[in-house]
């Protein structure tokens, strides 16, 4: 640690140290008091290890305003990030005198007043490196430097900045335009030439920013000696506001010791990660394998080392003050790819392998690992194919004096009996034989056909349609049974033909919707119909016997209800019945004429004649609950107290029901 203060002790150090070479000092990774916790006397002394104005080389001509100049823009401060470990930050602030502002500013080397200019590149901050006071050691080369920051200036836009430069052996000024030397640019081996951050809120932020190796201002091959950074209220000398500050706390420099990626025998590590350190690696048996890696950082190196019994590699990353060590796991083993199959219900236990009943068949696949005596591992990679079983029942009546040869087993009594035949995989398929005895043999077979000419020609049977359009035992399902020939037993043999015979449904229906409105009802799915008129549409649809249904729909477009002027009730009042058919268990009655002045009286007769009911209209518009009624056709005649002979030009309507 550096302090200001000078003693007689700290001189006679320096006298012995004036035998030591100039260049012989440790490895250093950090800047010192990063954390500014460091303060060798009150609250305006300058940080261990940093300068600002107080220690700045004054060389105004004639001195004219040094001791405003060197006056103090710092202070220790208490305000500290949450989460931080120290007691302590730094604050630089700015004053202004004149209109002129000076910039607060903190440096590890020392400031340069050199013009009462304060824009001048004379002006600036130097490394000088045989005064240990003004300079920062750092023979490394880190990857980025992050570092928290509060900036409190009075405009949002005005910025802060940090300054870095990492150079080797000579006194390096920054601005660069101050160096004297033409050839600085061949001393500079890294920078960040000018990182700005504002406000955002004024409060404590984290900041991170990469330095950069690669460039023309970065000539020098030369190892690293020095750093040089600084810090200022504003990136703009004579920027910003007086009062604009600055708080500066825990900086420190990231080196990044990850691998980007792991090459075993010239092939990568799939799915690698740099957070992950364990790797296990398949590689042939008794084979000499090579490693090499890819560093995340090009600063950083790495080395490798391989375990005594050859089956462990380590890979140790080292970048500055950081190191990384990565493991990978040699697996030396024999792979062995090999191919059974097996009956659906068995188990397996063959090729070192133990596996339970498979009770689905396909292709599956199943790993096994086993350890040798020379230290290898055998894979044996089975594909096993499950292949399907077949159990087949079948019903067969035979009659009293009749034997069945059952494969091979001659059969006369009643009862169940097995046979297993195996199929082409070696796989047991059983079938299971109900055998019944009956005074004939009896087969009994179901089909389906539809109704209007369809034909069956099928188990000796040829039967046409018109045979059978006007029986009348199809009691179940439209059933119909046929009887056809004999066989060689000596009892009758029946072959009973099940035939379901479908209905086609050719189906009319009519109903009505006022004009402007489009039609979804029945399965038909029908547009805007904008002119009032009688349309007909025709849809096929497939009926719940499998068969076609060919529905034709009268679709009435009645204009919009209006409420006419009155007028003479006409000569006959006419009606319409919408929806129909109804599956609503409602229908509406509609009048041609407003009938409210009238009475009239309706009854509803089924297709037999059957009296339903009846009831009042006295509207353009009466609703009739019909969903007591069994679906079928009905009909609705009004009447109103006219004359019988007038009653009986009254045309019935015909409506459908299908609840």
């Amino acid at each position: 640690m550096r302090i200001k203060n000078f003693t007689i002790f700290t001189a006679i150090i320096a006298i012995f140290a004036l035998a030591i070479p100039q260049n012989t000092y440790s490895q250093v990774y950090q800047l010192e008091n990063p954390g500014f916790e460091d303060w060798p006397g009150a609250e305006d002394s300058e940080p261990t290890g940093w300068n600002s104005y107080p220690s700045a080389n004054c060389t105004i001509p004639l001195g004219i305003g040094c001791g405003t100049a060197k006056q103090a823009r710092h202070k220790r401060s208490t305000d500290v990030r949450s989460g931080a470990t120290g007691n302590y930050s730094c604050k630089i602030y700015s004053t202004g005198a004149l209109g002129v502002i000076a910039n607060g500013a903190l440096t590890s080397g020392q400031m340069q007043l050199a013009s009462i200019n304060t824009s001048s590149a004379d002006n600036g901050n130097r490394t000088l490196q045989n005064d240990n006071e003004f300079n920062h050691r750092l023979n490394a080369k880190p990857d980025s430097i992050v570092f928290w920051a509060k900036v409190v200036n009075h405009s949002n836009t005005s910025q802060a900045c940090c300054h870095l430069y990492i150079h080797d052996n000579f006194n390096l000024q920054d601005p660069l335009g101050g160096n004297t030397d033409s050839n600085y640019k061949n001393h500079i081996i890294g920078m960040v030439p000018s990182y700005n951050f504002a406000n955002n809120g004024s409060t404590w932020q984290r900041h991170s920013t990469p330095i950069r190796y690669d460039g023309d201002t970065c000539r020098s091959t030369n190892a690293p000696e020095y750093i040089l950074i600084t810090f200022s209220t504003n990136y703009i000398a004579m920027g910003g506001d007086s009062g604009d500050e600055l708080y500066i706390d825990d900086i420190e420099f990231i080196y990044n010791a990850n691998l980007s990626s792991i090459t075993v025998n010239g092939t990568n590590i799939p799915n690698f990660n740099q957070n992950t350190t364990d790797y296990y690696v398949d590689v042939p048996c008794g084979s000499t394998n090579y490693i090499s890696a890819t560093t995340a950082s090009p600063r950083a190196s790495y080395s490798t080392n391989l375990s005594a019994d050859g089956k462990t590699a380590t890979i140790t990353v080292t970048h500055g003050d950081k190191s990384k060590t990565y493991i990978v796991h040699y697996r030396s083993v024999i792979t062995n790819q090999i191919s059974d199959e097996i009956c659906k219900g068995d188990s397996y236990s063959q090729n070192g392998f133990t596996l339970p009943i498979q009770n689905n068949a396909g292709i599956f696949n199943f790993s096994n690992s086993i350890s040798l005596a020379n230290g290898c591992d055998s894979v044996v990679e089975l594909s096993l194919n499950v292949h399907n079983t077949y159990y087949t029942n079948v019903d067969l009546t035979i009659c009293e004096s009749a034997t069945y040869n059952f494969f091979g087993q001659e059969l006369n009594q009643a009862g169940t009996y097995q046979h297993l035949l195996t199929s082409q995989h070696g796989c047991d398929s059983t079938i299971s034989l109900n055998l019944m005895i009956d005074d004939h043999y009896q087969v009994n077979i179901p089909e389906h056909i539809c109704e209007g000419g369809e034909e069956y020609h099928n188990y000796g049977f040829d039967i046409d349609y018109s045979e059978i359009a006007n029986r009348t035992d199809n009691i179940i399902f439209d059933t119909l049974f046929f009887a056809a020939g004999t066989v060689g037993n000596t009892c009758d043999s029946i072959v009973v033909l099940r035939l379901e015979v479908g209905r086609i449904d050719d189906i009319e229906l009519t109903d009505s919707i006022e004009v402007d409105s489009d039609y979804n009802g029945y399965g038909f799915e029908i547009a805007t119909i904008t002119t009032a008129g009688e349309y007909t549409y025709v849809n096929t649809f497939i009926n719940e016997d499998g068969c076609d249904s060919i529905v034709t729909l009268t679709l009435k477009v009645l204009p919009k209800p209006v409420t006419p002027e009155p007028e003479p009730t006409p000569e006959i009042v006419t009606f319409d019945i919408f929806p129909n058919p109804t599956s609503t268990g409602q229908i509406t009655v509609r009048a041609n004429y407003d009938i409210t002045k009238d009475i009239y009286e309706y009854m509803i007769y089924n297709e037999f004649g059957k009296f339903m009911g009846n009831g009042i209209i006295n509207s353009q518009d009466t609703t009739i609950d019909v969903s007591q009624y069994s679906s079928g056709y009905y009909y609705l005649k009004v009447f109103v107290g006219d004359t019988l002979k007038a009653q009986r030009k009254r045309k019935a309507i015909k409506f459908m029901v299908a609840n």
